[in-house]
């Protein structure tokens, strides 16, 4: 995993720089793609002004990412129980959340029949994400935007994924 940096300086001379990308972002398992995204704008910015001087200098930046890591988050998906006091009954879903390998960040509640492109929705006005860029995945396919949790089979302890 690497990132290069292509500056134009405004004397008129290119400048490449290859790093790894453990030197500029984090890659662990508490980070999400957005996150990397912006640690390395964060980097393109500095290299930028310590090489030219300004900061306004236009710079192309590119990165190698393995694909399984480009998962944004992580849903798993559990039957609502008696212990589960704020559900709202036995055929409910509760969808939580979390960056890969990481604790539980957000909790959803469904219905067995309510499309689970709502759990998405739901996601992305709350975390302020543009939903044009998302989509969920069930099983390596994409959810549609009628599916419910009973059409396509969603179970207990199975998970979905953010992308």
């Amino acid at each position: 995993m690497s990132v290069t940096l292509k500056i134009n300086s405004p004397g008129g001379h290119l400048f490449q720089l290859t790093v790894p990308l453990s030197s500029v972002a984090a890659t662990d398992a508490n980070t999400t793609y957005d996150q990397t995204h912006q640690q390395i704008g964060a980097f393109a910015r500095r290299t930028v002004y310590g090489v030219c001087g300004d900061a306004d200098v236009p710079v192309e930046s590119t990165f190698t990412y393995p694909p399984e890591r480009r998962l944004l988050e992580s849903c798993v998906v559990e039957r609502a129980n008696d212990n589960t006091t704020f559900a709202s009954g036995p055929d409910s879903l509760i969808v939580g959340l979390r960056a890969l390998g990481a604790r539980q960040l957000w909790r959803f509640i469904i219905r067995d029949f309510t499309p689970l492109r709502r759990v998405l929705n739901a996601y992305a006005g709350q975390r302020g994400k543009n939903l044009a860029n998302m989509r969920l995945l069930w099983k390596s396919q994409v959810v549609g935007y009628e599916d419910t949790a009973k059409d396509l089979g969603v179970y207990d302890g199975c998970e979905l994924i953010v992308q």
